[in-house]
């Protein structure tokens, strides 16, 4: 009964074992974010193309929400963008471009 207690020849499967599961979880969430923050990224790189349309001289509401959603690649199926003018100043217009 000793010699068996003394036996360390499993202990490298047993802390495989407990490590293993924990390891697959950090993994598992480092790869759900990053995903999300691809998502996010594109969404991000939509709405910036759809303001740099009014930076050059862009004044058409409609053209902007069409190049916004035209450069959202991988778009949801929920997925939306708004636009809403804030205020007009001396002729030049704040914007405001959502996605979601």
């Amino acid at each position: 009964m000793r010699t068996f207690f003394r036996d360390e020849g499993g202990v490298g499967a047993i802390d495989f074992a407990l490590i293993a599961p924990m390891l697959a979880l950090v993994l598992l969430g480092i790869i759900s974010s990053w995903s999300y923050y691809l998502q996010d990224s594109d969404m991000r790189d939509s709405v910036e193309t759809a303001g740099k349309y009014y930076i050059q001289g862009g004044t058409n509401d409609a053209t902007a929400l069409s190049i916004a959603e035209a450069a959202w690649d991988d778009k949801p199926s929920d997925g939306t963008v708004a636009l809403t003018r804030t205020c007009i100043c001396a002729g030049a217009a704040a914007l405001r471009i959502r996605s979601s």
